[in-house]
C-alpha cells in the first residue's frame, strides 16, 4: 500500500502537474477546437484549417513524447531529480523522443503479438473466437508486457525484451512481488478509460479525461520503476 501511495502522489511530488496539464491540453485540443467552431461557426472558414492542423500536431507530439519520458521514469523512479520531466530533453529529438517511442511501440506490439496473430488467423480463416483461447492469450500478454517494458527501459536494449525466455524467467524469480505490482499497474493503466465517459462534456470533458489518463499512466510507470529498484538485485539486469 505504501508503494501505491508513493506512486499515486509522484506526479505531485515530482512537480509533473504542469507538464501533465499541458499534455492534456495537447491531447484534447482537437476536440476542444471542434466544440469551439460549432459555437462560433462563422470563423471556421478562416481559422479551421490552421487550428485543426495545429491541434492534430499537438496531440501527435504528446503521444510521441510520452514513451520517452515513461522509459526514463521506469529507469530513474527512485531518483528524485532524474525522475522529473525536463523540457530541454525535447531538443534531443532522436535519442529522447523518437528512439524511445519506437522501442516502446515495438515492445508493446511484440508483447501482444499472440493475440494479434490469433485474431488475424480468425479473420483469414473466417473462424469464430474461442473465449478460452482469447482470454488465455490476453492474460499472457498482460503478464508479459510490463516485465518486457521494464527490461527495455532499464537496459536500454530492445532485443532482450523480445526474447520470451529473458522475460519469463524474471517473472518467476519475483513471482509474488511482480504479480502485486502487475495488478496495480493495470489498474492504473485501465482506469483512465472509464474517464472517457466524460469526453462528450464540451471543453472540460476532453481536458479532464486526458489529464486523468496522463496522471494515472505516469503513476503506473513510476510503480514499475519502484518495483524494479526494489527487486534489482534479483533481476540483475545491470
Amino acid at each position: 500500500m505504501n508503494r501505491l501511495k508513493t506512486s499515486f502522489l509522484f506526479p505531485v511530488s515530482g512537480k509533473l502537474l504542469i507538464p501533465i496539464l499541458i499534455g492534456s491540453f495537447g491531447l484534447s485540443f482537437w476536440q476542444i477546437s471542434q466544440t469551439f467552431f460549432k459555437t462560433f461557426s462563422g470563423i471556421k472558414a478562416f481559422l479551421g484549417t490552421p487550428v485543426y492542423l495545429i491541434s492534430g500536431l499537438a496531440g501527435f507530439a504528446v503521444l510521441i513524447v510520452m514513451p520517452g519520458y515513461f522509459v526514463k521514469l521506469i529507469k530513474h523512479a527512485e531518483e528524485a531529480q532524474e525522475g522529473r520531466f525536463y523540457w530541454r530533453v525535447l531538443t534531443d529529438v532522436q535519442n529522447a523522443v523518437l528512439l524511445p517511442a519506437f522501442k516502446f511501440i515495438l515492445v508493446t506490439f511484440w508483447s501482444f503479438l499472440p493475440v494479434e496473430m490469433y485474431l488475424a488467423l480468425l479473420v483469414k480463416n473466417h473462424g469464430s473466437i474461442s473465449p478460452v483461447a482469447i482470454i488465455l492469450l490476453l492474460l499472457f500478454s498482460l503478464i508479459y508486457f510490463p516485465m518486457a517494458l521494464m527490461m527495455m527501459a532499464v537496459t536500454g536494449k530492445t532485443m532482450p525484451s523480445l526474447l520470451p525466455s529473458n522475460v519469463i524467467e524474471p517473472i518467476f524469480k519475483t513471482f509474488k512481488a511482480y504479480f502485486t505490482a502487475l495488478l496495480l499497474f493495470w489498474i492504473y493503466f485501465l482506469l483512465p478509460f472509464f474517464a472517457l465517459l466524460l469526453w462528450p462534456i464540451p471543453v472540460i470533458g476532453p481536458l479532464v479525461s486526458s489529464f486523468i489518463l496522463l496522471y494515472l499512466w505516469t503513476c503506473g510507470m513510476h510503480l514499475l520503476g519502484g518495483f524494479y529498484h526494489k527487486e534489482k538485485e534479483i533481476l540483475n539486469w545491470q
